[in-house]
């Protein structure tokens, strides 16, 4: 796909959003990445994805 094939959209996310994309980021950092890492670095990258803080 190419820009000039679909329009891409970037835009913030709406508050009702959050939890979704949140839950697909961990699920795709669980399928791919979490395997090369650490229980402590999966661990943590769960907390930084619960963190209001970190996240906003």
């Amino acid at each position: 796909m190419t820009l000039t094939d679909n329009m891409i959209q970037i835009r913030r996310l709406s508050d009702p959003e959050i939890p979704a994309a949140l839950d697909l980021a961990w699920r795709v950092f669980s399928e791919y990445e979490s395997p090369d890492y650490s229980t402590e670095g999966t661990e943590e990258f769960r907390k930084c994805l619960r963190d209001k803080e970190y996240l906003y």
